[in-house]
């Protein structure tokens, strides 16, 4: 048997093979079917093989986030305590100049204190003269 005879003997009139038309496309669509796994399998494989750096990226990603959520809260209390810093530095100051002006009361107090006692023995001198004259 040869082709020429098969393909005499085999007519392509398509009322001959009511089925025809149907069987052609199941057969397509099995190819098809064939490629789509085919493709879904490599990229299955291929999203195995990732899998590990895909999950790394994604908990790097989720770090990222932690961290510049914790970055914007600590620039929030920066900003808030910035008033605060500078109330301490005004505060400092004041203690600075209460400190001054202690040390000048203090020396005024024992330049005083010298003075009245000074006053007090010239007194008491004044009045032992005075009754020695009376």
């Amino acid at each position: 048997m040869t082709l020429s005879f098969l393909l005499a003997e085999y007519s392509l009139d398509p009322a001959s093979h009511p089925f025809l038309s149907l069987y052609t496309f199941c057969i397509l669509t099995i190819i098809s079917f064939h490629s789509l796994i085919s493709r879904n399998r490599g990229k299955s494989r291929f999203l195995c093989d990732k899998k590990e750096t895909w999950d790394r990226l994604i908990e790097e990603a989720r770090l990222l986030e932690e961290v510049t959520a914790q970055l914007f809260a600590a620039q929030q209390r920066v900003a808030e305590l910035t008033p605060l810093d500078e109330e301490v530095d005004n505060l400092r100051s004041r203690v600075a100049d209460a400190c001054h002006h202690t040390d000048e009361a203090e020396r005024a107090f024992k330049t005083l204190s010298e003075r009245s006692w000074k006053d007090n023995e010239e007194a008491a001198k004044v009045r032992k003269e005075w009754d020695e004259l009376l």
